[in-house]
This record gives C-alpha cells, sequence and structure tokens, in this order.
C-alpha cells in the first residue's frame, strides 16, 4: 500500500472505522441520544434495529461506555446464536451472580439477590443485548423474566437490544417502550464522510469527484461499512490505473472487478449514471 502516492500519512478507509466515531452520522446521533435517555430515564426497553455495517456496534459500545461512566451495573452480551442457558449464564456471571456449576433455580434465586442488593444501593443496572435476532427464540423469556423480577424488586432496570431485523419474540415485543431504526447516511453525511477521511489523512484536494460520491451513495445507500470499502476499492484501482482522482467510471470498474455483490444493489436512480460511467470507461 503505497501512502506516498496520495500523500496519506495512514491510509483513509479501513474497517475499524464503522466502529469509530468517524463513522457517526446524524441519525447515529439521534439514535444514541434516545439510546441514553433509555438508560438515564430508566425506561424498561428499548430497541434498535439497523443492517448490517450501519454502526450497530459502534452505538452498542457507546452506549455501554457511557453506562458505566454513569456508575451503572453494565452487562454487555453478544447473544448470536445463544440459547436461553447461555443467555442466563452470561447474564447472571457479569451480574457477579456466580452462576459456575449452579442449578438454573440456584442461578436465579442468586441474580434475585443481586438485583435486590442493587435496589439497596439505589445503583442502576443497564443490559445490553447485540444480535437478539440471531439468539434462540426463547432468549426472549430470559429478559422478560429479569425485567419482571427487577420491577417486582424496585430494582432500576434498563435493557438495549440491538439486532439486523425488529424483534420476533412476543415476549420482548410486549415490553419494548423505544423503538430505533438505524439508517444508512444522507449523501452529504457520505460526501463529508468522504472528504475528511481523505484530508485527514494527508490529501491536500478533494480526490472523489462529485459523480464518484453520487454513484458511491447510489451503490450502498449510505450503509457506512459499504461506504468505507467500495471507497477503499477505488482508491487502490486509482493507483493501479496511475490516477490521482477517482470518478464515476473508475468506481464502477473497481466495484464490477472486486466487490460484485454492490453493482447488484444499485437504486434505479444510479443506472444511468453507470450507464455513462460504462460509456467513459470504453472509450479511455
Amino acid at each position: 500500500m503505497d501512502l506516498a502516492y496520495w500523500g496519506f500519512s495512514h491510509w483513509p478507509f479501513q474497517r475499524r472505522q464503522i466502529a469509530s466515531d468517524a463513522a457517526i452520522g446524524a441519525s447515529h446521533e439521534e439514535a444514541y441520544a434516545r439510546l441514553l435517555f433509555v438508560i438515564d430515564e430508566q425506561r424498561r426497553c428499548a430497541s434498535l434495529t439497523g443492517p448490517g455495517g450501519t454502526g450497530k456496534s459502534c452505538l452498542f459500545q457507546r452506549s455501554a461506555d457511557y453506562a458505566r461512566r454513569q456508575g451503572r451495573m453494565c452487562i454487555a452480551v453478544d447473544a448470536a446464536n445463544m440459547d436461553v442457558v447461555e443467555l442466563t449464564m452470561q447474564v447472571a456471571d457479569q451480574l457477579h451472580a456466580d452462576s459456575d456449576g449452579a442449578s438454573s433455580s440456584a442461578t436465579w434465586s442468586r441474580m434475585q439477590q443481586q438485583l435486590a442488593n442493587r435496589a439497596l444501593v439505589r445503583q442502576r443496572t443497564v443490559i445490553l443485548i447485540d444480535n437478539i435476532d440471531s439468539a434462540h427464540r426463547d432468549c426472549g423469556q430470559v429478559l422478560r423474566r429479569l425485567m419482571n423480577l427487577a420491577e417486582s424488586l424496585d430494582a432500576a432496570l434498563a435493557v438495549l437490544l440491538f439486532s439486523r431485523e425488529p424483534v420476533a419474540s412476543p415476549e420482548l415485543q410486549e415490553q419494548i417502550e423505544l423503538s430505533i431504526e438505524l439508517c444508512g447516511w444522507s449523501h452529504r453525511e457520505t460526501s463529508q464522510f468522504v472528504s475528511n477521511a481523505t484530508r485527514t489523512a494527508g490529501a491536500k484536494r478533494e480526490i472523489f469527484t462529485p459523480d464518484a460520491i453520487d454513484l458511491v451513495q447510489d451503490l450502498t445507500q449510505g450503509i457506512p461499512a459499504d461506504v468505507i470499502r467500495i471507497c477503499d476499492l477505488a482508491l487502490l484501482a486509482a493507483m493501479s490505473d496511475d490516477r490521482h482522482e477517482v470518478d464515476a467510471a473508475l468506481v464502477q470498474a473497481a466495484v464490477a472487478e472486486f466487490s460484485p455483490r454492490h453493482a447488484v444493489k444499485a437504486h434505479p436512480r444510479s443506472l444511468a449514471r453507470q450507464e455513462r460511467a460504462s460509456a467513459m470507461v470504453s472509450t479511455e
């Protein structure tokens, strides 16, 4: 990777940016504010949904960090492919309920005692569950039982659910007080991100032309992970062609060669742009 070719001090498009503040847009800030509202106002349960690559992991981590800074007991679990027993044990362990080797009834008894202890000292508890949509359907019963148990003990408990698809569990659907949908960046946010990323890396001028940004937005619908991937491929393609500017034709060529799945995702509005880009490629 030749940073000197572009005058970069570092490569501007990397996957880790998806989990950083660099990938936060207006819709993300609004979603984050709503998550904090649930944490601060002792709401029972909220869900955040969005396609893969929209920055859910970033908001998951930011929310967990905020809860800890505020002195909450914070329990963060990735529930991907978990069954009821696994989820129960994960929550119990982070609640310091010493569940290792205990029976289910004993584990729940210890969790009840821990919630009661926190109610006495008025310490709020926040449970964040990632990938709840890929956990076993019955895991919803675990979380509903926890919420009902906390309510009976007058223990402040907020549950934040993160998923790609809306929560399917009926037990959870009836508990959710706030549903948040995370969408991709707007055209302006995509353009700003690309410009900031390249200039922060050391670029002295705009590398991506306006028509390139138009096509990137149409192909990705503003999904941060896809924007980063396509811009990364386009920069590499430009270097291979000894070009110092990325236009729509180059974006399309890079996508067609290295990321064909994005080529078929294009919004209908981008078809005319892609046809013009193809004509440009064929005449060069």
